[in-house]
């Protein structure tokens, strides 16, 4: 279990450098979507019968409600944080010569779902599961990776894809491979150096492809527009650079965590790599990858742009935890949680 010590958000480093008027807005935005998940988060919930009555905040004013309404506490396990987006991807109800991949919707009939390899190898083939047709597998590999896609389709329609589920056997990162095998140095791995790898590679591919044995299913959602955001594990759409994908295991769905690390992707002046700045960010998702206290997945946004942003990201962050006062939890100032 994590050691959490209870501290003064004054000394949290990057606080001061938070805008906390936008954390405020992005928490402001969440009471609004009164979803089930958050509505467990019983601290949060109540907080929010007060946060929906105001209007917005100055970023003074949004500092000290933040300062006087959570306790803090420090995760003193060493964290990392990984960024991900949506892509916008084209794609085709039906299969011609162009669009040959598919991808699937959840199969309800069969005992056990098969892995990856066995879908690549057929295991679904005819069984009409056929949701889309991508016009690569890189395309299809990396939309399972992030976990939707906002998908323009051949008939001039836009679509969301939605995750529907997952077949059970085990998520392995294909990088860890690749960094193995000394196809990519570990300084230099990124998503995009994976797909570089990939596209470069395409009698290898299908093997590495191979070595995550998790499979994700799709729904489609047709309900949406070309600035819709994904929806989270929690049950509402997703906040760019608010959203973070966690461990349910030890963050309630709408919890707030403040990550503070040398994060220049969080400033505004991306060359100042030495100060310590930092974001508090909302439990809105989760993911096969995301596993303990200290590790979250920062949600980018959509679209190219979002993809290079989110595709860079692997650092060492520090994790703080808002409790809403007074904490449920029984937290000692120097023991285990």
């Amino acid at each position: 279990m994590s050691l959490l010590l209870k501290v003064l958000p004054e000394a949290i480093p990057g606080w001061a450098y938070e805008n906390h008027a936008a954390a405020y807005k992005a928490l402001r935005q969440q009471c609004k979507q009164r979803h089930s998940s958050l509505k467990k988060n019983e601290g949060i919930k109540q907080l929010c019968h007060t946060i929906i009555k105001r209007g917005s905040l100055s970023a003074n004013e949004a500092k000290k409600f933040f300062e006087a309404s959570f306790d803090f506490y420090k995760n003193t396990q060493a964290g990392f944080v990984t960024g991900y987006f949506q892509p916008v991807i084209e794609a085709s109800l039906h299969a011609d010569s162009e669009y040959t991949v598919p991808l699937y919707s959840l199969p309800r009939n069969m005992q056990q779902l098969p892995s990856r390899g066995e879908v690549m190898d057929g295991a679904l083939k005819g069984k009409e599961l056929e949701l889309v047709f991508l016009k690569n597998p890189i395309d299809a590999f990396f939309i399972a990776i992030q976990g939707s896609a906002r998908l323009r389709l051949k008939n001039g329609r836009v679509a969301q894809l939605k995750y529907a589920g997952k077949s059970g056997h085990p998520y392995t990162p294909i990088g860890k491979h690749l960094i193995a095998s000394g196809e990519i140095n570990s300084a230099d791995m990124s998503m995009q150096a994976i797909r570089n790898w990939l596209i470069n590679n395409p009698e290898k591919r299908d093997n590495l492809l191979r070595q995550n044995q998790s499979y994700i299913f799709f729904s489609l959602d047709y309900n949406t527009s070309t600035s819709s955001e994904p929806t989270g594990a929690a049950g509402i759409p997703l906040q760019s650079l608010r959203s973070l994908a966690v461990d349910p295991k030890y963050h309630a769905y709408g919890s707030l965590v403040f990550v503070s690390g040398k994060l220049p992707f969080l400033r505004d002046d991306k060359t100042i790599k030495s100060v310590e700045t930092g974001r508090i960010f909302l439990a809105h998702d989760t993911g096969s990858a995301i596993k303990g206290r200290a590790r979250g997945d920062i949600y980018f946004g959509s679209g190219a742009k979002a993809g290079n942003l989110a595709g860079s990201v692997k650092h060492k962050a520090s994790f703080y935890e808002l409790r809403p006062k007074p904490s449920n939890l029984t937290i000692k100032t120097h023991g285990r949680s």
